[in-house]
């Protein structure tokens, strides 16, 4: 298993609101093993674990994929830790 931590950052904060409860679709990724996720202004962060190294890029490009998504910028798990979070 791998851990990865990303914020991914949407168009607007409404549209990382809208997005919180459908995006990613982390119930039919099949290669993840366990995930959480926090809203904070146009971004979600999310820390992901990964059945192995090779899903990263299956991941990003997933997310890439969503037309409200901005960019997506890695980030390590105390960014991740200590980053407030909005309700949903």
């Amino acid at each position: 298993m791998v851990k990865y931590c990303f914020r991914i950052i949407f168009q607007t904060e409404q549209a990382a609101f809208y997005q919180f409860h459908v995006f990613p679709p982390m119930n039919h990724l099949l290669w993840t093993s366990g995930w959480a996720r926090k809203r904070h202004g146009n971004s979600q962060l999310i820390l992901i674990e990964l059945k192995s190294e090779e899903y990263r890029n299956r991941f990003l490009q997933l997310c890439c994929e969503n037309p409200h998504v901005l960019r997506i910028e890695e980030i390590n798990e105390e960014d991740f830790t200590n980053s407030p979070s909005h309700e949903v």
